[in-house]
Formats: C-alpha cells, structure tokens, sequence
C-alpha cells in the first residue's frame, strides 16, 4: 500500500503537467500568424476626406486652375475681339462723317467769322481734323496717343511758322495757309491742346455707345 500511493501521486502529477502544457499549446498563435492587436481607424488629413482615398496632387490641381483661367481669359478676350471687329466699319464711317463736319465747320468759321476767338476756333478745329485723320488711318491707335500725335504735328506746324517760310508760301499760294498758317501765336498752342482734348473725349464717348450697340447686336 505504501508504494502504490506515491506512484499513484506521481501519475497525477504527470497528468496535471500535461494538461498545463496542452492549454498553453492551445493558447498559442499558429506559425506564420500575427496576433491581431486593436485596431487603429485612420484619421483622415482633412474634414471633407475620406479614409482611404488618395491625397490629391498638387500639380494636377495647379495645372486645372491654370487651364480654366485661361480658358475663360480666352473667352473674354475673343469677345471683345469680335466686339471690336463688328464695330470697326461703323467707327471709320463715323469718323469720316466728323472729319467732313469738321472742314465744314472749319471753312465756315475762317470765311464767316472774325476776331481772335474765330482763329482760336479755327485752330481747334484743325487738331479735331489732324485726330480724326489719324484714328481712321490707324484704327488700332490708342486714343490717347492719337490724341498725343495730333497735338505734336500741330505744334510743330506752328513752330514751323517762325521761319517765315509759310507766309512766304501764303502769299505765293493762298490755299497754303489753311494748312500752314501764317505767323506764330502762343495762343494757337492752347487752342490745339483744347482741340486734342475735345477730340479725345468725343471720340471716348461715341466708341463706347458703339461697344454696346455692338455688344448688343452679337447677343
């Protein structure tokens, strides 16, 4: 009886560690496996960006925007070209009609009237015609160089008359002092600059009444 118990006991023993080791087989992962920890949900870069979706490029963006402002300065500047193209016709008509008024004018003003504020005048009118000259030939000239050219030539037509050559001219043919004149006055620069002025804001005026009656035929 005494050497039956303890093998009985040790048997036990043996049993129990064997039951210790089988739980901690069981327990363990497979080779090859990876224990699954707690799983982490990304936080995405920005509120409106889904967890998952690729980070948009930069470049691509820039180049969009790119392409849509020109596309639209495109449009834009095709449509004043085509605005300026459908009233370039009605611009030289009415600039000849205005060039013709104004040597009408001019004729009558230096045949009818008399006194220094009739050659004023009629000095003004001379820069009107020099502008409307050069706006119908250079259509695409600025105004405000048109305006800037018609005075120079004025002036220098004035200052060409300090040599005396147009009042010799003058009296050999008396047409040639419609153009030229006769003597130099410092007045007659003043005129000339009124006249530049005048024609510049005329002209500003009826070009922009002709984009709009032009605008509005294109629509």
């Amino acid at each position: 009886m005494t050497s039956a118990a303890p093998a009985s006991r040790r048997t036990q023993e043996r049993e129990l560690r064997l039951n210790v080791h089988r739980r901690a087989e069981n327990r363990r992962p497979p080779t090859g496996s990876t224990v699954a920890g707690p799983r982490r949900i990304p936080v995405s870069a920005g509120p409106c960006r889904l967890v998952g979706m690729p980070e948009p490029d930069p470049c691509a963006t820039s180049k969009n925007a790119a392409t849509s402002h020109a596309r639209k300065r495109h449009t834009a500047v095709s449509g004043s070209t085509a605005v300026s193209q459908h009233t370039a016709g009605p611009r030289r008509s009415v600039l000849a009609a205005a060039a013709a008024t104004t040597i009408v004018l001019g004729l009558a003003v230096h045949f009818l009237l008399t006194g220094a504020a009739a050659g004023l005048l009629a000095d003004a009118l001379y820069t009107v015609l020099v502008y409307l000259a050069l706006a119908f030939v250079a259509t695409r000239l600025r105004r405000t160089r048109a305006a800037a050219a018609a005075l120079a030539l004025s002036a220098a037509v004035e200052l060409f008359q300090l040599s005396g050559l147009p009042e010799r001219l003058g009296q050999a043919f008396p047409a040639s002092r419609l153009l030229l004149g006769t003597t130099f006055s410092t007045l007659d620069l003043l005129a000339y600059a009124a006249g530049a002025a005048a024609a510049l804001v005329a002209d500003a005026a009826i070009s922009r009444q002709a984009r709009t009656w032009g605008r509005s035929q294109l629509e």
